[in-house]
């Protein structure tokens, strides 16, 4: 399949997980796409922003030469090389770890694009050009040692158009975008490329629209009735199509629930309702066998750390829309559902109503579960986390609050804070700023603790400082210089006095001196526990 464009030359790629699709159509592409169409040898220096800092930009562009160089500061971020028949682009991280090789040949052709993983010994996937303008991907998996690879075909994408949201909901996510000279393009499996151009002959023939249409009911739907006496009749009315299963949903009680369910021995129960309108509830009947609750959120935080917001919902916006699911969580709690479904699943955009009207949440979703941006609130109405979420769970960036107004803003993984982000408190102080994994403050950061004013730089493990650091005291005088472990000094360290003296060199263990020399008025002496 040949991309269907006479100017199909790639200026640039992103694959996901590996680039900033930023950088798709950064100065890079421009400088690419520039010699193609006018084939004029160009040269410059420009200054451009990259992940919120200014980084410096050379390049010469010629039918036989190319010098390409990008920096920030002193570190050298790209830089291309000379090669057999072309050249390579090399990427690296500012510590110097390769990122990703890029190699032109003839031309400026681009033909093949490796991207490296932390350890950067192997790539871990390697995009390259095919004949008929495919892509092969070949990927690598460090942890099983295994290689798989898989071809791509092109499709034509209008990035950031409403018609493109509608094919992305409906298709999934492509791993692969490619910058060409004449547009462009996703590459895709060939199920997902025949998927996608369904979806564009639909829209180009109105049959499905470009943005969501709610219509109003003819009636209002009627309320369930509260009677003890009939189980059936406090589920909520069955929703106007009634193609759909079985749904659920859970939120925390963050809010006063209104009456426990009877006979429940959990904290979170889910109720599966049946085409005929009858309610499986705990108190009420047993769920069909296989049926079993999706992971809840993740639960709420202290003040003091805010790394774990968990969720619940908000105000719902005024209109009559058409329900057009019901969600069930127990006999007496269930939840609306506006928006695309898919074989009786959310899929697509919508929004999915509390009882009393607020939204727990409002982005996308993907096979009935929630996916790509989207915001959830607690039941109070306030904001729980906007940003990213994958498979239900928050994956990508965000932002978190707790229900005190502690903030987290960052990456997330598996539903826990992961990657670079920052802490902030209720008071919009900073309490960290660093790199965190699994939900716990882990690598080089630094701590500000309001309670003491005091201040901590250094590295982390598990959530505590472990290896070396720098502690400070309210006035922003060094204290302590050296090792710690589990959140105690621990190792070779120094001490400081209040006018910057050294009062203490030597071994530390558990937060307390063992062995070395200690300093009065000055004057050396060994000290030894």
């Amino acid at each position: 399949m040949e991309i269907p464009a006479p100017e199909n030359e790639i200026c640039t790629v992103y694959l996901k997980g590996y680039s900033a699709l930023s950088s798709l159509h950064g100065r890079l592409f421009q400088v690419r796409r520039g010699f193609f169409k006018t084939g004029a040898k160009a040269r410059g220096k420009a200054a451009e922003p990259r992940d919120g800092e200014s980084v410096l930009c050379r390049y010469v562009i010629g039918r036989r030469k190319f010098r390409w160089k990008v920096k920030k500061g002193r570190a050298v971020l790209e830089q291309a090389f000379p090669q057999t028949g072309g050249y390579c682009i090399v990427a690296r991280a500012e510590d110097g770890r390769m990122l990703s090789r890029t190699e032109y040949g003839e031309g400026h052709r681009w033909e093949r694009a490796s991207f490296y993983g932390p350890d950067a010994g192997r790539a871990e996937a390697v995009l390259s050009r095919m004949a008929g303008g495919g892509l092969s991907l070949l990927r690598y998996d460090p942890a099983k040692k295994s290689s798989s690879r898989e071809t791509l075909y092109p499709c034509p994408v209008e990035m950031g158009t409403s018609r493109q949201s509608v094919i992305d909901s409906e298709a999934g996510e492509p791993p692969v975008y490619a910058a060409c000279v004449s547009g462009d393009f996703c590459f895709c499996g060939e199920s997902e490329l025949a998927k996608r151009r369904a979806l564009l002959e639909k829209l180009e023939s109105g049959e499905v629209p470009d943005e969501p249409v709610w219509k109003s009911p003819e009636k209002p739907d009627p309320a369930p009735d509260p009677s003890p006496d009939s189980p059936a009749e406090k589920a909520p009315p069955a929703p106007r199509d009634g193609s759909y299963f079985v749904d659920r949903e859970l939120f925390r009680q963050d809010a006063p629930a209104p009456k426990a369910v009877p006979a429940s021995s959990v904290r979170y129960a889910v109720a599966a309702k049946r085409l005929d309108g009858t309610v499986l509830a705990p108190g009420l009947d047993s769920a069909p066998a296989g049926e079993s609750p999706e992971e809840s959120p993740a639960p709420g935080t202290s003040p003091e750390s805010p790394e774990n917001p968990g969720p619940a919902p908000p105000e719902s916006e005024p209109g009559d829309e058409l329900p057009v699911k019901n969600i069930v969580v127990s006999a007496e709690e269930s939840y609306l559902y506006f928006g695309q479904v898919l074989d009786g699943m959310r899929h697509g955009r919508g929004r999915t109503q509390m009882p009393d009207g607020k939204t727990a949440y409002e982005g996308g979703y993907f096979m009935d579960k929630r996916e790509g941006f989207g915001t959830y609130y607690y039941k109070t109405g306030k904001l729980c986390y906007a940003g990213h979420w994958k498979g239900n769970r928050r994956d990508g960036a965000g932002a978190a609050f707790s229900p005190e107004g502690g903030l987290y803003a960052g990456g997330f993984r598996g539903d826990r804070p992961h990657g670079m982000g920052a802490l902030f408190d209720k008071d919009g102080g900073l309490c960290y700023a660093g790199p965190l994994k699994d939900g716990a403050r882990d690598g080089a950061g630094a701590s500000y603790r309001k309670q003491d004013g005091t201040l901590f730089v250094g590295a982390w493990s598990g959530g505590r400082p472990t290896g070396q650091g720098s502690a400070f005291d309210p006035q922003g005088r060094l204290r302590y210089n050296g090792g710690w472990k589990d959140g105690m000094r621990d190792g070779m360290g120094t001490e400081y006095s209040e006018a910057g003296a050294v009062i203490f060199v030597g071994l530390w263990e558990k937060d307390r001196r063992v062995r070395g020399v200690e300093y009065e008025n000055g004057a050396p002496k060994p000290y030894r526990l």
